[in-house]
């Protein structure tokens, strides 16, 4: 569903501009003609990587993992509006996110109130998330099996990883204060994960290859310690990573 029960195109266009929020892939690449844009947070949401993808960062059969938004009381979630002036301009915006968020990423748009992070009065957003009733939806996993889901996913758009890599730089540069606890996890294990050798360790530390994971010792009790906090399981070094999701 492009729009809810609450709008519709002729509502928006009404309006001399609208506003659309990005926090995933539209923070770096929104690919539509803007206006201007401003960073800022949403209130109880919560960016989580539950929605899956077979087209931009996964194919069918192996499919990428992407960011949507989770209804969370007490949640935040930081990111770039983008505004978009004039009835020509809307529609192409529209036309554009209908086809790439909702007919090929199955999410959903709704409006939200965008809180600008320099304090100036607030205002609503288009954005578009994705719930369970959609095919695509893949919903929550322990980080490590989402990680490696993510770090062997590729679609046309390229790696699951670079989304993943370049939302947590986004992050750090527009909100260098702020810490995405689940984004920046998912991001380190990402990283463990894809790498061919321990270029920040040691190198006299003996590597250890588990498939995708190649890792020194040192690095690897990164790794056991969110699976430990997950699992309950002992960190200890005799810990073998199952990377086979």
């Amino acid at each position: 569903m492009f729009l809810d029960s609450n709008f519709n195109n002729s509502d928006m266009l009404l309006e001399t501009s609208l506003w659309i929020f990005g926090y995933g892939s539209l923070t770096w690449n929104p690919n539509f003609s803007y206006t201007s844009s401003t960073a800022g947070h949403v209130d109880g949401l919560v960016r989580r990587f539950w929605q899956g993808n077979v087209t931009h960062r996964g194919v069918p059969g192996a499919p990428g993992r992407v960011a949507t938004l989770v209804k969370s009381a007490k949640g935040k979630t930081w990111g770039t509006a983008f505004e978009v002036r004039g009835e020509k301009e809307i529609l192409g915006a529209l036309k554009h996110l209908n086809l790439r968020e909702c007919q090929l990423g199955g999410y959903e748009s709704h409006f939200v109130e965008f809180h600008p992070k320099d304090g100036t009065k607030s205002f609503r957003v288009l954005v578009f998330t994705a719930t369970p009733n959609n095919s695509l939806y893949m919903g929550p996993a322990a980080m490590a099996t989402m990680a490696s889901q993510i770090a062997s996913a590729e679609g046309q758009s390229g790696l699951n990883c670079e989304y993943v890599f370049k939302l947590a730089d986004y992050m750090r540069t527009a909100f260098p204060g702020v810490v995405d606890q689940h984004l920046f996890t998912l991001e380190s294990l990402v990283r463990h994960f894809r790498k061919t050798d321990c270029t920040n360790c040691d190198k006299s530390l003996p590597v250890v290859n588990d498939d995708k994971l190649t890792m020194c010792h040192h690095c690897r009790q990164d790794v056991f310690q969110v699976l430990h906090r997950e699992n309950h399981t002992p960190a200890h070094h005799h810990l073998v990573v199952d990377v086979r999701y």
